[in-house]
């Protein structure tokens, strides 16, 4: 990935009269147009460039990349404007040897607001964090993580992001033939079969989701028939079993209590109920990306995680709250484990919380 000196943060750092050509069609490829042509009516967009389709943007064309580089105009300079696919358009853009290239961090804040922290709270929470994480790496997110969400700009965090790559849900964790994994939230299934794959026939995911087996059939049908040692229960985490309202956003799919209609209501279980019915014999990972309801999932699990000491990798970015209750409730409930923190996300999303067990520590290599 670029190093620090190859990304935009300042459009005047841009040569006069620059002829770019902006790769990227989506949110951040217009809030890099509407700042050009604020601030720098000087450079001239000769074209945005999209792997899938062509047409217009914004009054300019919009090409394939090998439909533009068929005939190259000339250019002074590509930009990049996405961050989850930056790695991608770069291999593109180098296979064509199309120099220099840039990645922008120029954004529109506002789209990245939901975490945004008031000035004055969680101070404390925050110092107590920090003093838990493990390592530099750790305590060098939180912290940036902290300045994002106090500052309500997140640029940092997309730096970090596009020179922190990662397998998600993995940092840190070891995974080996006959692992059993609780998956909480399933979505496409992706996650999933990232686990089976390394724990072989004789290893069990178990994948929780009120909606998961949907977008997993639709989506990877194929690999769920491959890999004959995921489950998918049509459940939702709780901290007890019971039934639960549903309330249906595609991936972002939340669950509550409260009365509502038959058709909303869902079966919820508990981690230490499933295991107990199931005589589960080991626990190797629990991972919960569960839009919110990781505190009550965690708190129904807790008997299974001080007997089987299982790796944990829990989602703290959908609240406030979570963001600090998480880690500070888990530091001190659970002796001998060391915290980690990564993110998936150039934004305040996908910001997830690692337990390792330290006897699991020794000879372990990150991930």
């Amino acid at each position: 990935m670029p190093s620090p000196t190859e990304y935009l943060r300042d459009l005047q750092a841009l040569p006069a009269n620059a002829r770019i050509v902006i790769y990227g069609t989506g949110g951040l490829a217009h809030a890099l147009y509407r700042r050009l042509s604020s601030e720098r009516p000087d450079v001239v967009i000769v074209a945005f460039l999209d792997s899938y389709r062509e047409g217009t943007c914004l009054g300019r064309p919009v090409c394939k990349p090998a439909t533009f580089f068929a005939a190259p105009p000339a250019v002074d300079l590509y930009i990049i404007a996405s961050h989850l696919w930056a790695r991608e358009i770069d291999a593109v853009l180098e296979s064509y040897r199309a120099v220099p290239r840039i990645v922008s961090l120029i954004v529109a804040p506002a789209h990245y607001a939901y975490l945004h922290l008031a000035n004055g709270r969680y101070l404390t929470e925050e110092v107590a964090v920090e003093r838990i994480l493990y390592d530099d790496h750790d305590r060098t997110l939180w912290r940036t993580v902290m300045h994002c969400a106090r500052t309500h700009d997140p640029t940092a965090m997309a730096q970090w992001y596009l020179e922190h790559p990662g397998t998600p849900y993995l940092y840190r964790v070891r995974l080996g033939e006959g692992a059993v994994v609780i998956e909480g939230g399933v979505f496409d299934g992706s996650n999933s079969i990232e686990f089976a794959s390394r724990i072989g026939a004789s290893g069990k995911v178990y994948g929780f989701d009120p909606v998961g087996e949907t977008f997993m059939k639709s989506r990877r049908g194929g690999d769920m028939e491959r890999f004959g040692n995921i489950e998918i229960i049509k459940k939702a985490l709780w901290d007890r079993p019971g039934e639960l309202n549903l309330s249906h956003s595609g991936p972002g799919t939340r669950v509550a209590e409260g009365e509502t209609g038959a058709e909303n209501r869902i079966e919820a279980v508990s981690i230490d109920h499933f295991a107990q019915e199931r005589r589960l014999k080991r626990l190797d990972l629990i991972k919960m990306d569960i839009e919110g309801a990781e505190q009550m999932a965690l708190q129904g699990g807790m008997e299974s995680i001080r007997r089987f000491r299982p790796q944990l990798a829990i989602c703290i970015y959908h609240s406030q709250d979570d963001l600090f209750h998480i880690p500070l409730s888990l530091a001190a409930t659970l002796p001998r484990y060391r915290f980690h923190l990564h993110s998936y996300s150039p934004s305040l999303g996908d910001l997830v919380l690692y337990g390792i067990p330290e006897e699991m520590m020794n000879g372990g290599k990150d991930k």
